[in-house]
C-alpha cells in the first residue's frame, strides 16, 4: 500500500563557522525534524552519535501516560529496549503499538542472515518494513472499529464513496507512535528513526515525542555534533532532557538513565550522577567547550558509567 507512505524529510547543510576539521559525513548531517501533531505522543527521547561517531547515546524519560486520561500516569515505564546486534531503541506513542512494532522487528533482526553484523541499509529496510506491517494492521483494526470494513474492502471502493473519504482519513492519520533505534553498525555510530507520518531513515541525531522538538532545539543551540567527547554530549543529553520537561511538565518526566553504546560494550550513565549534576549546574548559560579538553571530567564520567549485568 502506498497510499500511508509519505516523503522523508532531508537533512540540512553544516553551520557556517564550524572549522574544517569538523565537516563530516553526509549521514551523520543532523536533520530538521519535520513533524506531524504529536500531541497524543506523551514522552521524549534522544539518540545521537558522538565520540567521532564511534558512540551513541540513548536517552529517555520514564513517564508513562494512560491514552483515555493523560491524567493517570506513573513514572516507571520502560521506554528504551535492547535488540539484537547491540541495538537499543527508543519509543513514544500508544503502547500496545510500539510493543507490537518492536517485536515485529526484534524477530526480523533474529532471522536476519548475518549473525556477526548487520548493514545499515538492511537495518532501515527491516525497520521500514516493521513500520509499514504495524502500519497496516493498525489501519486494518481501526477500519474495522469505526467504520466496520477490512483495509482491503476500503481499497476496493471508490474515492466518491462516503467510507472511502472516511477510511482515507484513517489512513492519513498515521501509526500513533515514534521511534529510534541506535548502535553501532560497522564501526560507526548511527541512529535509524521515524516520526509520525514519516518513512523510517537514518542519521546522527534523533528526538521523538512531544518533548522532541524542545529536546533538538536545545541541542542545536548547544550545536551538537558527532565529534564532540561522550561527557559533553552527556551533558548536552541531560540539559535537553531538562529543557523537554520545562516544556511539557505534565506529560515528560525525569530521564532514565542513559544508555552509551561502543563498539566494545554498552554502559549506562546515572542521570543522577553527582558528577554530571555538577556539571548541568557549572555550565548553565556557559560554554561547555573545555570539556571536551578536561581529563579530570572524561576520567569521572567514564568512572560513574556501569555496565547494565553489574547492578
Amino acid at each position: 500500500m502506498t497510499k500511508g507512505r509519505l516523503k522523508a524529510c532531508n537533512g540540512p547543510r553544516l553551520r557556517r563557522g564550524l572549522p574544517t576539521i569538523l565537516r563530516v559525513p553526509r549521514s551523520w548531517r543532523l536533520p530538521v525534524p519535520k513533524r506531524e501533531d504529536a500531541r497524543h505522543i506523551m514522552t521524549v527521547g534522544i539518540g545521537l552519535a558522538c565520540h567521532g561517531g564511534s558512540c551513541v547515546v540513548m536517552a529517555a524519560d520514564g513517564k508513562g501516560s494512560f491514552e483515555n486520561d493523560p491524567s493517570l500516569s506513573h513514572e516507571r515505564l520502560g521506554k528504551q529496549h535492547l535488540l539484537p546486534f547491540g541495538l537499543y531503541s527508543n519509543i513514544a506513542g500508544t503502547v500496545k503499538v510500539c510493543e507490537s512494532f518492536v517485536n515485529r522487528l526484534a524477530t526480523a533482526l533474529d532471522a536476519y542472515p548475518q549473525k556477526a553484523a548487520i548493514r545499515l541499509d538492511d537495518l532501515v529496510r527491516l525497520v521500514e518494513d516493521a513500520r509499514f506491517t504495524e502500519s497496516c494492521s493498525y489501519i486494518d483494526a481501526e477500519m474495522k472499529e469505526n467504520l466496520k470494513i477490512t483495509l482491503e474492502q476500503w481499497r476496493q471502493s471508490t474515492s466518491a464513496n462516503l467510507q472511502y473519504r472516511r477510511g482515507n482519513r484513517i489512513v492519513r492519520s498515521g501509526l500513533p507512535m515514534e521511534f529510534i533505534v541506535g548502535g553501532i553498525i560497522r564501526g560507526s555510530g548511527c541512529v535509524v528513526y521515524f516520526n509520525v507520518g514519516e518513512t523510517a531513515h537514518e542519521g546522527s541525531l534523533a528526538c521523538i515525542g512531544i518533548g522532541g522538538n524542545a529536546a533538538y532545539r536545545w541541542l542545536m543551540k548547544r550545536s551538537q555534533h558527532v565529534h564532540m567527547t561522550i561527557a559533553r554530549t552527556l551533558l548536552h543529553v541531560a540539559e535537553a532532557m531538562r529543557e523537554a520537561r520545562l516544556a511539557h511538565p505534565e506529560s515528560v518526566g525525569d530521564p532514565a538513565n542513559y544508555v552509551v553504546i561502543t563498539a566494545k560494550q554498552t554502559r549506562r550513565m546515572p542521570a543522577k550522577d553527582p558528577t554530571l549534576q555538577q556539571m548541568l549546574v557549572k555550565y548553565a548559560g556557559a560554554d561547555s567547550e573545555e570539556i571536551d579538553h578536561s581529563d579530570e571530567i572524561q576520567q569521572a564520567v567514564q568512572s560513574a558509567m556501569y555496565r547494565e549485568e553489574s547492578r
